[in-house]
């Protein structure tokens, strides 16, 4: 373990940290920048563990696969928060109807109530359901009463700024008090390391990243973590060999003393050695689950208190009017229907003009679907803002497509998708949406934090690129590697190493 030789400021977590005068952070080394891949793998982990695993769990116990209610993540707690970027992310992302922050630092939390204002963006285009966002002052050690009932933590490069006692104690805050479903802690990974010339790594001179770092962990002294604060775990050990002698299942064996269970990624890795995993990832993660039933919490809920000063409290604008029957949502999906089927159509015959034709610029043939030959996913009615707003959930779509009153229209296949039984009206090239349909990507993009480490790339596009690029090249050492979602701009979705996309929707596609 790397440590700190008393450089920093003394502070729990100060929000904006110098970077190293080194020149590494002018120098293209992630692409995308390393801050969006951690940010996209945050938001990926939380969809991973909503909709999609809670799905799949419900069809192998029903045989109406339509029947499900997912579980939702729609309260999310960021401690550590800073100026409030990962606090933007969520909040472009209509899944989460309730965000919290908490920085000790206040200069920080001042900027994150700027960071989090609604903007034009958002009057124009109302999500369709409210969100609130509250952001606190205080110390992450400290048990605050308002969040025992959050449905997931983030703490993104945090834990490396803490004192020992502020380190101690905040996992049996986080995880025996609060109890999250999910809880999710990234830090650098002090093995990556080598790759930074400057910061001499595994010589007596070595560095560390920030100088407010406290200390920087391996891969395996990360995974150790839990066990390590767990005494009865170390007996006998010479207090220098703890880390360095830990088995990596310790870990897991010091989360089941919360109730949870633990695992492993990371992300970033250098543009200039796409496929060297030897070191790990730059930034490595920890992904705790509570496990079902969950443990009692390691102290008693109701004698917790208000340790945050509230700092401020910020409403975004949402489409109110409610009140729409079956009938109303129908019309809306049957208008919506001709845009979407040709948008799939001309996709699909781009790609296959580009597979047989590289390079060619020739209009893509699409051959028109006859009545009962048309499928759409759920999701792509379900990315059009209009009906977003209309229907307010999704379970509330599918409850409509599923109707008597739909029967002779629309058929609801495996769940996910719909089979059109009408005849739909033929498009023509120059169809698309209405431009007060389209709610791009919701939100606008976060701009690069200074006080992140070794983040900064010459090549900036990645975000909102569409031609599908990747990051986290090749595989981490638990779990496949991560790729850039272009639906909704913020979203990381994994695919397999053999199976990866190579041509990315056009924007109007997915976002309106």
């Amino acid at each position: 373990m790397l440590q700190s030789q008393g450089n920093g400021s003394g502070g729990e977590n100060d929000a904006r940290v110098s970077s190293l005068a080194d020149g590494v952070d002018q120098v293209p080394l992630f692409s995308p920048p390393l801050w969006r891949q951690r940010r996209a793998l945050i938001s990926k982990i939380l969809k991973e563990n909503d909709v999609h695993s809670v799905r799949a769990e419900i069809l192998k116990q029903t045989a109406d696969p339509c029947s499900f209610s997912p579980v939702k993540y729609e309260k999310v707690l960021d401690l550590g928060c800073g100026e409030g970027a990962l606090l933007e992310i969520l909040l472009n992302d209509t899944t989460f109807t309730r965000v919290a922050g908490v920085d000790v630092d206040e200069d920080a939390i001042q900027l994150a109530e700027q960071n989090c204002q609604p903007n034009d963006h958002d009057r124009r285009f109302l999500r369709e359901t409210p969100v609130e966002c509250k952001l606190f002052q205080g110390s992450v050690a400290d048990a605050d009463c308002r969040f025992v009932d959050f449905d997931a933590i983030t703490s993104v490069e945090v834990v490396e700024h803490l004192d020992p006692p502020v380190l101690d104690a905040f996992p049996a805050t986080t995880l025996g008090t609060y109890q999250p479903r999910l809880m999710i802690v990234t830090t650098p990974n002090a093995e990556f390391n080598v790759n930074f010339p400057n910061l001499n790594y595994g010589t007596p001179d070595a560095i560390l990243r920030n100088d407010d770092h406290r200390f920087e962990w391996t891969r395996k002294e990360f995974q150790t973590w839990y066990a390590m604060i767990m005494g009865a775990h170390w007996k006998g050990q010479p207090e220098g060999e703890q880390t360095r002698n830990a088995p990596f299942h310790r870990c897991t064996a010091a989360a089941e003393k919360y109730g949870y269970s633990v695992s492993f990624t990371g992300v970033g890795v250098l543009v200039s050695a796409p496929g060297d995993l030897s070191r790990g990832h730059c930034t490595q993660v920890a992904i705790f689950k509570r496990n079902v039933p969950s443990l009692p919490a390691v102290v008693n809920i109701d004698s917790l208190t208000e340790q945050y000063r509230l700092h401020a409290t910020i409403d975004f604008p949402y489409f109110a009017e409610t009140g729409f029957t079956d009938a109303d949502i129908l019309t809306e999906l049957r208008d919506r229907t001709g845009y979407l089927v040709y948008n799939e159509l001309y996709n699909a015959a781009a790609d296959a003009r580009d597979a047989s034709n590289p390079g060619s610029t020739t209009t893509p043939v699409i051959v028109w679907p006859q009545k009962g030959e048309a499928t759409l996913p759920i999701d792509t009615y379900w990315s059009v803002l209009r009906i977003r707003q209309i229907c307010k959930s999704r379970s509330r779509l599918v409850e409509v497509l599923t109707s008597p009153l739909a029967a002779s229209d629309f058929a609801v296949l495996d769940g996910d998708k719909v089979h059109i039984l009408f005849e739909i009206p033929r498009e023509d090239e120059q169809a698309g949406p209405d431009e007060e349909d389209w709610d791009g990507f919701h939100g606008t993009p976060v701009e690069d934090d200074e006080d992140e480490d070794f983040d900064h790339s010459a090549n900036d596009e990645g975000m909102w690129g569409s031609n599908g690029l990747q990051y986290g090249e090749g595989k981490d050492w638990t779990g496949p590697a991560v790729g850039w979602d272009v639906q909704g701009g913020v979203t990381g979705i994994a695919w397999e190493e053999t199976a990866k996309p190579t041509k990315a929707p056009a924007a109007w596609t997915s976002s309106f």
